[in-house]
């Protein structure tokens, strides 16, 4: 099998937490958005490199999405 990563930049990531007001997310909550930063980068440098495919999903449909891995 492979480990594909769909990736949001983390500007989008973070409107859509503050957007989701139906969700409790306490690491979200508990932390400045300088820190949460820290947080994506270190944990996307770890999902990347446990990735065979990384795809950026900022500005492509679901639809795009799903051709791309088809591809794969």
């Amino acid at each position: 099998h492979q480990n594909i990563l769909l990736v949001a930049s983390f500007e989008v990531l973070y409107q859509r937490l503050q957007e989701d007001t139906e969700t409790q997310r306490p690491l979200f909550s508990k932390h400045s958005k300088e820190a949460f930063y820290h947080l994506y980068q270190k944990r996307m440098a770890l999902y990347e490199g446990l990735s065979d495919l990384v795809i950026s999903v900022d500005h492509r449909t679901p639809a795009e999405i799903a051709e791309i891995i088809k591809a794969h």
